[in-house]
């Protein structure tokens, strides 16, 4: 990899390690995927913004995945069906 690839791909790397970071401190408290937006993306999120909530409820959904698969967030399902998430 030459370094005109590498520093893109580190400010990439810092960026969503920042994220993540900003998503593990939301999760102190228990949130639902739509709950987590302006943790990740520093703006609301509504049904108004159409196709970007879509996208946002995908990379929400990956980066709780993330912190989930790595035993860092544990999911609980309500009795709506919904899923919370919440820092162990």
């Amino acid at each position: 990899m030459d370094d005109a690839t590498r520093i893109p791909l580190d400010y990439l790397a810092a960026s969503q390690a920042r994220s993540l970071d900003r998503l593990r401190k939301t999760l102190q408290e228990p949130k639902r995927v739509v709950d987590v937006f302006a943790a990740l993306f520093a703006r609301v999120i509504d049904e108004a913004d159409g196709p970007l909530l879509s996208l946002a409820t995908g990379e929400s959904l990956a980066c709780l995945n993330y912190l989930w698969q790595r035993g860092e967030v544990q999911r609980d399902i309500n009795d709506t069906g919904v899923a919370i998430h919440q820092m162990r």
